[in-house]
């Protein structure tokens, strides 16, 4: 099951859309690799770090996509980033959905009949 912490974050997921980004510099499509090498190191360390600390590994991974996104748009070639923007746009809608999920007990999402359960979000996501 995926790892989720308590605002439905998934590390995981996170983790391979990372791996996707890595592939393409690995192939030649964008040149940041110190960027990727740092991200990588990230994810790699993320099991030695305690419990608590998923917020700032979160933003840790996150800050690093951010910079290698940022040199993509110097370095990268179109289809990188074409299928970067495409894998990072996907984990959007499908964190905004989570969040939609996790915040229906406010009232205030337009469509809160057509959202599931919290347990059934986990389940599907996992």
């Amino acid at each position: 099951m995926a790892r989720i912490n308590d605002q439905g974050f998934d590390l995981e997921r996170l983790e391979r859309v990372t791996e996707g980004l890595r592939s393409d510099v690995e192939n030649g499509r964008c040149h940041g690799v110190a960027m990727i090498v740092a991200l990588a190191a990230l994810l790699r360390g993320r099991e030695t770090r305690p419990a608590g600390a998923v917020d700032e590994e979160r933003a840790a991974i996150a800050n690093a996509i951010d910079t290698l996104i940022r040199a993509s748009g110097i370095d990268g070639d179109e289809e990188f980033r074409r299928a970067s923007s495409d894998a990072i746009l996907d984990y959007s809608a499908l964190q905004a959905w989570r969040d939609r999920v996790w915040f229906a007990g406010c009232g205030m999402d337009p469509e809160l009949a057509r959202l599931p359960e919290i347990d059934d979000m986990l389940a599907k996501v996992g």
